[in-house]
């Protein structure tokens, strides 16, 4: 679970005053962050899927040029010349048309964080969450009924459109999905296997220890799941939403960072933690940052000469890398 200081100041004053007992209530509490104020997408339901409102996903859909979705978007700061390079990279590599937005800096994320009363002590934190408030402003004002969203510093698996076909085949409804994550889930397929066989292996028995590399290889080489997220973390490099959400998401997104000092991986988790909206997560991640130091099987940019570093060579998750590195 999260550490206690991690919820929102409103959460953790209920779970103080009234226990677990109130689960309930805590939901009807969170949902209210994600509702609209004016009541215009009440009563349509459980999300439209994010191929759009009322557009059927199809798996040939994830060859297109937005990978199945109406826009692919991408953050830059228009200074990063590196950062042009790798997303231009990706884009002429795979196919892709993005869409750029500018990101808001740190500097003006400070001053932006005094004039509205912000609670994050984290410039980047804000400049962050003011970037991505910007593309769901744009995806409200231009109808695009779904799209992903990339961050400057995203690489992503040479395959994606092949991943993403098999996404489609098992999903036709969800509100976010979540492309990259940092950490594995408790509900992710495979997972729970796969730590028991390295939890039962000793060290000093070779065959135990060759069935849990046998374990580790089968996993890493798993076919593309989809399944529904719970506990995600580490999800701003690559993520996917639908209209319907990006909608909540602007009208009150500026609202909860005056109250709410956490930034957007934690905003991201706690739709799908609370179930909010319908969130999916992908398994094996899809894409990841440069920074994280994380598996990914064929990466684009490695492929292009646009990074050093070989994520094949990494683990698959950063919270399992002490177990992978003691077999």
């Amino acid at each position: 679970m999260y550490p206690f200081e991690y919820f929102p100041p409103r959460i953790r004053l209920v779970l103080l005053v009234f226990g677990t007992a109130t689960v309930v209530s805590l939901l009807i509490l969170i949902g209210s962050w994600y509702d609209d104020d004016d009541g215009k997408n009440q009563g349509g339901g459980r999300g439209r899927g994010a191929m759009g409102e009322g557009a059927e996903p199809r798996e040939n859909a994830a060859f297109n040029a937005t990978l199945g979705f109406a826009r692919v978007y991408a953050t830059l700061d228009g200074a990063d010349a590196a950062a042009h390079k790798r997303l231009a990279g990706l884009s002429g590599q795979l196919g892709i048309d993005l869409t750029y937005i500018n990101s808001t800096t740190p500097a003006d994320g400070l001053q932006l964080s005094q004039q509205h009363g912000f609670l994050s002590s984290d410039p980047a934190a804000v400049a962050e969450l003011l970037t991505h408030r910007r593309i769901y402003r744009d995806m409200v004002h231009g109808g695009v009924a779904s799209a992903v969203i990339l961050s400057s510093d995203a690489d992503v698996e040479a395959d994606v459109k092949q991943r993403l076909a098999r996404v489609f085949s098992e999903a036709t409804d969800f509100d976010i999905l979540f492309l990259s994550r940092s950490h594995s889930e408790p509900g992710e397929p495979g997972v729970r296997e796969l730590l028991g066989s390295l939890g039962s292996a000793e060290r000093s028995d070779a065959s135990q220890v060759a069935a849990a590399e046998g374990a580790r290889r089968g996993f890493l080489a798993r076919g593309t799941r989809v399944f529904r997220s719970t506990f995600p973390q580490g999800t701003t490099r690559a993520y996917a939403v639908n209209l319907r959400l990006a909608r909540r998401l602007d009208a009150r997104l500026e609202r909860r960072m005056q109250v709410d000092g956490h930034g957007l991986d934690f905003v991201l988790a706690d739709i799908a933690m609370v179930g909010t909206a319908l969130g999916l997560s992908v398994a094996p991640p899809v894409a990841a940052g440069l920074g994280q130091r994380q598996y990914l099987s064929a990466s684009t940019l490695h492929a292009m000469g646009l990074r050093a570093d070989d994520p094949s060579a990494y683990p698959p998750y950063v919270d399992w890398a002490d177990t992978w590195g003691s077999f």
